[in-house]
């Protein structure tokens, strides 16, 4: 039954339904951003503009009574024979307040709430009313100044009159202009606000017809679609459920071959460490044997040694002394040939399961120093230890971890075969991290120059022809299982270097070697 057909139809189907209403959504509310931006960038600041207006009208209407106030303070200098100058202080003042609120209802005056004109009709009104306001300040400010003749205070006062008869109606007039500019405003802007709400509820309009209805019909179809998916994948659970079981089954016998493949490949894994060390014992043989020739024949000397002491019958107790002291040394000799063949035997014996004990690190570093000293004194490579004191014990499988020693000093031995004798140097560094004991083997060798040193890890990797790039990667596979790591990296003078770390034991102190 072939169901991918269908419900790759119906899922084609769908995707462009949603992208459909998704197109017609995002024009419906990008015309409703749009009528909401118009709101707040044209009607909203008009309506805030025309809030203006009523101190407009306010300050237009009151610029009649200044001016009549003004009319009326220059008469009483002309009626009372009071205090003048307070009556010219009190003109002074009125004719401010007057010249300030022409000036803003002209030009425009923050303080007083006004934004000046810019209606044709308007400023030529105030053009027509300019030479009376000029003339009435005129007369009011040399009124208002200091003595003036009597004669000319009431020439003042007519000239002032004269003009506010001409003054009064024309300001009439543009307050009335103030007025119908602000009722023209708050017509239009009435329009406008009917016209967007009308296109709002139409864009909502269009939303619910063009978006909700066709999503409403859509999710029911989808409703009835899944209904019948349900019953079509509750079968087709029953067909996988039952073809599960015989996977299962399969997966359970292919673990069970694993296993045992795993197993295989540790068991694989230990007998060729276990090579590796037989081969690095058997090219270490040639100076292991003259290790051992050299007590062995000891041994035998002072024995002969003995014999002829005995033969010779000497002075008692001078002979006595003389051969406990030859017998001693052919017992310590006896003793330094078999730790030779302990450690060689050990180094060889091939482990079943790794068995972990607390290990001083230095005294590993002695026993393979001692294992490759004779490969040392052969090859002419000095040989630096630098250790540092009162290191703590390590939790190791110590036969393991003398065998990546072996492997890395016997490769750094090979490095220098090809230069001169006086420049080969072979160091060995030991010594404390955080958590960890760090071993450094630093030669003066050939390097990592023609390969990366991350690759001579890999197994079948070498840098000599007659290699078999199993060395270092056993050694890797060998740090690693004791949760360690290690790593190489070539050296600025010439020559390379290899390290690898062990973790310390938990809670250890520190132990003199």
């Amino acid at each position: 039954m072939n169901l991918k057909a269908p419900e790759r139809n119906e899922e084609r189907i769908a995707q462009r339904l949603v992208r459909t209403l998704a197109r017609r959504y995002s024009l419906a509310l990008l015309l409703v951003i749009a009528l909401v931006g118009i709101d707040q960038a044209i009607i909203q600041p008009k309506l805030v503009r025309l809030s203006f207006y009523a101190p407009v009208i306010n300050v237009a209407g009151r610029q009649r009574m200044l001016s009549q106030k003004v009319a009326k303070t220059s008469l009483t200098l002309l009626t009372s024979s009071g205090d003048i100058e307070t009556r010219q202080q009190q003109l002074r003042e009125a004719l401010q307040h007057w010249s300030a609120a022409h000036d803003g209802l002209l030009h425009g005056d923050v303080e007083q709430e006004l934004f000046g004109t810019t209606s044709p009709e308007i400023v030529a009104a105030f053009a027509e009313l300019q030479p009376h306001f000029d003339a009435m300040r005129t007369a009011a400010t040399r009124l208002a100044g200091g003595s003036v003749a009597a004669t000319e205070r009431e020439q003042l006062v007519d000239e002032l009159l004269r003009h506010e008869v001409a003054y009064l109606p024309i300001m009439d007039r543009i307050v009335g202009m103030f007025e119908a500019e602000a009722r023209q405003r708050v017509t239009w802007l009435r329009r406008a606000g009917i016209f967007l709400m009308l296109a709002i509820v139409l864009s909502m309009t269009s939303i619910a017809y063009l978006v909700i209805r066709p999503a409403n019909e859509a999710i029911k179809h989808h409703v009835e679609q899944l209904a019948e998916a349900h019953a079509e994948l509750e079968q087709r659970v029953d067909e996988r459920t039952r073809e599960l079981s015989v996977a299962n089954q399969a997966l359970e016998s292919e673990m069970a071959e694993r296993t045992q493949a795993e197993s295989r490949s540790k068991q694989l894994a230990s007998q060729l460490a276990h090579a590796s060390r037989v081969t690095v014992a058997g090219e270490l043989a040639t100076g292991i044997a003259h290790e051992l020739n050299q007590p062995l024949a000891a041994i035998s000397n002072y024995a002969n040694a003995c014999e002829l002491q005995l033969e010779a019958a000497g002075a008692a107790f001078e002979v006595r002394h003389r051969l406990m002291r030859h017998l001693s040394q052919i017992r310590a000799s006896a003793l330094r040939a078999g730790a030779i063949i302990r450690r060689m035997r050990n180094f060889l014996r091939p482990e079943q399961d790794p068995e972990l004990d607390e290990v001083a690190p230095q005294g590993l570093l002695n026993e393979v120093c001692e294992l490759c000293g004779t490969e040392l004194t052969r090859t002419n490579v000095p040989l630096h230890l630098n250790i540092e004191p009162d290191l703590p014990n390590v939790r190791v499988d110590a036969i393991q971890i003398q065998q990546v020693l072996a492997n890395l000093i016997q490769n750094a031995v090979r490095s220098m075969e090809e230069i001169d004798a006086g420049r080969r140097e072979l160091t060995i560094r030991c010594a404390r991290q955080e958590h960890s004991i760090r071993f450094e083997v630093l030669d003066r060798g050939i390097g990592f120059a023609e390969i990366d040193p991350d690759e001579l890890f890999k197994a079948f990797r070498s840098t000599r022809r007659d290699g078999l790039g199993m060395g270092l990667a056993i050694s890797r596979t060998i740090v690693e299982s004791h949760g360690g790591r290690i790593w190489a990296e070539n050296r600025r003078g010439g020559g390379a270097k290899v390290v690898f770390t062990l973790a310390l034991v938990a809670g250890s102190g520190c132990h003199a070697a």
